[in-house]
């Protein structure tokens, strides 16, 4: 009897702890890195990454997470700077045990970050552009959420044809995202019968831009140019814009897709009126038609980010929303194998997301053409849909 009640207490006991266990193992979060320009010139970017990743991975866990695991974000602050985005990415896989990356948020950062990512064989996700040389490199473990600058300028060179400019000058920053854009903007411009003039690189930190378009102010009268791209972020975008007028320069400004962001707007006032640019579609969202697939999808993101938040979420906070749910859709059937998991990533196919409808194959981790963006037109201090 004894020996009976030894052996059933026994077997009760274990298939409590087996349970236990069970349940446990199923709770074990998946930690996810957040590496994200928190501070410095790439803060508008990182912090409303940083908010978006953390209102939709507390959707995500509250829904029930990944087929039971809940979803850990470890967030480190790659401020902008480009070795303390590969400390930052190198310290999440070997002391944090990240199963995957999002971000960085910035041209500078991102680029440092791709070589270390295939050493590591870590997932990342990025919440930048790359550069063009960088896309021609095929780099197998990194995914871009925003279009590579080879698209962008893609995009940007259609207009500048249907405008009939032939002669322009770039004007961007002196981080490595602006060289490459300026030097695909040329090689482009080169095929499209477009003469592509370079002027003085700007810094970002820079609060006055007056004597480099001085200098582009000259070029204009002798050589006839009859645009400016402009390629650098919003807030310096606005600074730009209000040098201009002091100047009294009225030459047709086409700018980039990291102009959509309210700085551009608070900095530049009245003076960024007019200024033109490629764009994902959140900052026109309610211009957007019915039938558009994607605009269900970023209007419930739109109003769940302003409900936590009080303002509206930018076209940072878009990447960050495509990152997370793509790489959560790819962990349901990929689990926290990382060579696994970037295999499935590798076939997503037609996810509708805040960006565009992501497509990914193994020569393709661009996921979206330059379809997916759209053409903004700064009037009355607002960005406007420009339908082409």
């Amino acid at each position: 009897m004894i020996k009976n009640f030894l052996i059933s207490l026994f077997i009760c006991i274990f298939i409590l702890f087996g349970q236990t266990y069970e349940s446990f193992a199923q709770k074990a979060p998946y930690k996810v890195g957040a590496l994200l320009d928190l501070t410095e010139f790439g803060a508008p970017a990182g912090n409303d990454e940083k908010d978006a990743l953390l209102l939709e991975v507390e959707k995500i866990n509250k829904e029930g997470g990944i087929n039971g695991q809940p979803i850990e974000l470890v967030i480190e602050n790659s401020a902008s700077h480009p070795t303390k985005a590969v400390s930052g990415l190198t310290k999440l896989v070997t002391q944090d045990k990240v199963v995957a990356v999002i971000g960085p948020s910035i041209g500078n950062t991102i680029a440092a970050v791709l070589p270390m990512a295939e050493k590591l064989t870590v997932p990342v996700l990025s919440l930048s552009p790359i550069t063009p040389e960088a896309t021609r490199k095929a780099y197998k473990w990194t995914f871009r959420m925003p279009q590579s600058d080879v698209i962008v300028v893609e995009k940007i060179i259609d207009y500048l044809k249907t405008k009939k400019y032939s002669r322009v000058v770039v004007f961007h920053d002196n981080q490595e995202w602006g060289y490459g854009a300026g030097a695909e903007l040329e090689r482009q411009g080169a095929k499209s019968g477009i003469q592509v003039f370079k002027a003085d690189v700007f810094d970002n930190r820079d609060v006055d831009m007056t004597p480099q378009l001085i200098k582009i102010q000259k070029d204009v009268k002798e050589k006839n140019i009859q645009a400016m791209v402009l390629y650098g972020p919003g807030f310096v975008a606005g600074v730009i814009a209000k040098n201009m007028k002091q100047l009294g320069m009225t030459l047709p400004v086409v700018g980039n897709h990291a102009m959509a962001m309210q700085p551009t707007l608070m900095v530049g006032g009245e003076a960024v009126n007019g200024f033109v640019f490629p764009s994902g579609k959140i900052i026109v969202k309610d211009e957007l038609d019915d039938k558009d697939p994607q605009k269900k999808v970023i209007i419930d993101f739109a109003n769940r980010f302003k409900a936590k938040y009080n303002r509206e979420p930018t076209t940072f906070a878009g990447h960050a929303y495509d990152g997370i749910y793509i790489l959560a859709n790819a962990l349901r059937t990929s689990g926290g194998n990382r060579g696994k998991l970037r295999d499935v990533i590798e076939k997503t196919r037609n996810f509708i997301g805040i960006d565009g409808i992501f497509t990914f194959s193994p020569k393709d981790h661009d996921g979206l053409t330059k379809e997916a963006l759209i053409w903004v037109l700064i009037k009355g201090g607002q960005f406007t849909l420009l339908k082409e």
